[in-house]
C-alpha cells in the first residue's frame, strides 16, 4: 500500500446462526460460528495493513447470540487501540444490560425494525413464522433512551408489502421516542418483484413523507449508495466505489475467508469464489481487493454482486425506487 489509508472497516460475520427467519435476508443460516482465535487473527491482519484507524463491525446472522465472544473480541481489540466498533441487531436479545456496555465501549448499535406492527410482523418472523412485534414493542422505549446516548440507527427494509404502511411506519418510530436517531431506508429487490402498482403506492408514500418532514424532525435517509448508483459520473477516484468494496471495507466469514463485500461473506453461492481474496489463516492477497475496486468504479451498477445475486430485474427496481425519490425531493 503506497499511502496510509485513514479507515478500514473490518466486517466481522460472527456467526450465522440468527434467532429469526426473515423473508429477505440473503445469508444462509447454521449455528456455526467464527472461533475467538480467528476473530483476533483477522484483527491483526486487519491493523497490519497501514490504516490510520480501524472499526470492527460485527455482522451475523444474530451477532448478539455471541455476545460474550464479541466482549473478547472488543477487549482484545482495544488493546490494540482500535476504538470504535459497530453491531447489527434484530434487537431480540438487545437490553438494559448490553445497552450499557456498548455505551460504555463506544459500539454504535444499528437496529433492524420495518415499523408498525402490520409491517414488522410481515417480513421480520421468528423460527416458527409467527411475526416479531410483540417481542420488541416494550423494549422501544428503553432503545429510544438509549437512542440519545450512543449512535443508534433504524435499519427499515421495505418492500412492496409494506410500502402501504411506510409513512406510518417512520411516524410510528418517531412518536415512539427516535426523535434523533437515523432511520436508514432500504428496498428489498433481490428476492421480491416490484409491480407497476407497488411504485404508484411507493409515490403517495414519499408526498406523504415529505409532508410528515415538514411538521417533524426526522433524520431520514435512503440507502447511500442508491444516488452513487444511479449516477456513476460522480464516483470519485478517491473513493472508487461508493460502498467502498475493495478499498476500505473487509469482510471475513466464519471460516476466515476474506472478501471485498460484505454480501460475499454472508452467502453459501459458490460464484463467490471468484472474489475471494484469501483467507485469514493460509493467504491474503489485498490486491485483488483494489483490483476489485478499480474493475467497478466506472460503472458501479456492474458490479458483480447486482450481476450474480440480484439481476437485471433487481437493478432496474433499485434504480427506479431512488430516482422516484430524487424526482419527489424526499
Amino acid at each position: 500500500m503506497k499511502n496510509k489509508k485513514e479507515l478500514l472497516i473490518l466486517a466481522l460475520f460472527i456467526t450465522d446462526n440468527c434467532n429469526m427467519r426473515c423473508s429477505y435476508c440473503f445469508v444462509k443460516k447454521s449455528k456455526k460460528s467464527m472461533s475467538l482465535e480467528l476473530a483476533k487473527k483477522s484483527i491483526d491482519m486487519a491493523l497490519g495493513l497501514g490504516y490510520e484507524n480501524v472499526i470492527i463491525t460485527f455482522l451475523g446472522g444474530e451477532p448478539l447470540l455471541e455476545y460474550e465472544k464479541i466482549k473478547k473480541i472488543i477487549n482484545y481489540s482495544k488493546e490494540r487501540n482500535v476504538k470504535r466498533y459497530n453491531v447489527a441487531t434484530n434487537g431480540l436479545l438487545l437490553n438494559k444490560s448490553k445497552l450499557e456496555y456498548f455505551c460504555k465501549s463506544n459500539v454504535a448499535v444499528q437496529f433492524s425494525f420495518d415499523g408498525t406492527e402490520e409491517s414488522q410482523n410481515m417480513c421480520r418472523v421468528k423460527k416458527d413464522a409467527k411475526g416479531s412485534y410483540a417481542l420488541l414493542k416494550d423494549k422501544l422505549e428503553l432503545f429510544s433512551k438509549y437512542a440519545d446516548k450512543m449512535h443508534f440507527e433504524i435499519r427499515m427494509t421495505f418492500s412492496p408489502k409494506t410500502v402501504p404502511h411506510l409513512c406510518e411506519s417512520i411516524n410510528f418510530l418517531h412518536a415512539s421516542g427516535f426523535t434523533n436517531s437515523r432511520i436508514n431506508l432500504m428496498p428489498v429487490v433481490s428476492c421480491v418483484k416490484w409491480e407497476e402498482d407497488d411504485f404508484i403506492s411507493l409515490r403517495e408514500q414519499i408526498l406523504k413523507i415529505k409532508n410528515l418532514l415538514k411538521v417533524k424532525k426526522v433524520n431520514l435517509y435512503l440507502n447511500e449508495c442508491l444516488g452513487e448508483c444511479s449516477n456513476v459520473s460522480k464516483l470519485s477516484l478517491e473513493q472508487i466505489v461508493p460502498c467502498n468494496a475493495g478499498t476500505r471495507v473487509l469482510c471475513v466469514d466464519k471460516k476466515g475467508d476474506a472478501y471485498p463485500c460484505f454480501v460475499y461473506a454472508g452467502i453459501s453461492d459458490k460464484k463467490k469464489k471468484k472474489y475471494l481474496l484469501g483467507n485469514i489463516e493460509t493467504k491474503f492477497k489485498l490486491e485483488r481487493g483494489k483490483q476489485f475496486a478499480e474493475k467497478y468504479k466506472a460503472e458501479y451498477l456492474s458490479c458483480p454482486t447486482w450481476n450474480y445475486f440480484l439481476g437485471d430485474r433487481a437493478l432496474e427496481t433499485y434504480k427506479k425506487v431512488f430516482n422516484l425519490w430524487k424526482e419527489l425531493k424526499c
